[in-house]
């Protein structure tokens, strides 16, 4: 009788575990060293490409679809990014996190049935909201500080990569199609031209602070 009792205690006790694994907070890393090609065609100027590097802190979500018919998945963010370098010219550019807008994404392995979250590929992507700083002029006294125009994108830049595990993030992310700019300080209405002023297009590289830089 009373072997038969423990027997369906831990029948319920792993069966309460089983059902709470679905929804298992996951947190990530932050990738100190990332690095960026940001291509920009801005109107105006010839065509450039700059490249960038900095820290991009990426948070994990709830998993979802374990016990069910789908593939595991976890919400992910890109909660900070702080990217930087110069034009051809010298001048600095920055490539921050959006200050108004999320940057929402979601990795899911590949496989239906992967036994460990560590073990299979998975698909992630971002949906990307950024701000482009770019100095326009280089400081040289207190009569003539550093001027900076600054640009956001109004629609994601899509970033997609093919990584290691949903608990593995790192990995080059590519972007398809190009992004419209417009200044930070403008307000846009779907009834009148766009204003924009230009386009960017992102290819970024999450990488560990411990790993050697890879050149894009």
């Amino acid at each position: 009788m009373i072997q038969k009792f423990f027997s369906c205690f831990l029948f319920i006790l792993l069966s309460a575990v089983l059902l709470a694994l679905p929804h298992q907070a996951l947190a990530f890393d932050v990738f100190f060293n990332a690095q960026a090609l940001l291509q920009l065609n801005l109107r105006g100027k010839p065509p450039m490409s700059v490249l960038l590097s900095g820290p991009v802190q990426v948070q994990g979500g709830e998993t979802v679809g374990i016990n069910r018919t789908g593939p595991r998945s976890v919400a992910t963010e890109i909660l900070s990014m702080n990217l930087n370098g110069s034009d051809p010219q010298g001048l600095a550019v920055n490539l921050n996190s959006s200050r108004s807008n999320r940057s929402i994404g979601r990795v899911e392995e590949k496989s239906k049935k992967c036994p460990s979250a560590l073990q299979c590929p998975a698909n992630s992507f971002f949906d990307v909201f950024f701000e482009i700083q770019m100095m326009t002029q280089l400081p040289n006294n207190a009569a003539r500080p550093a001027f900076f125009d600054v640009f956001v994108n109004h629609q994601p830049a899509h970033l997609e990569a093919v990584v290691g595990s949903l608990m593995n993030l790192k990995g080059v992310y590519r972007q398809n199609n190009p992004v419209k700019l417009y200044p930070l300080d403008q307000e846009v209405s779907i009834t009148q031209s766009d204003g924009s002023v230009g386009t960017a297009k992102l290819l970024l590289m999450l990488q560990r602070s411990t790993e050697s830089p890879v050149g894009l």
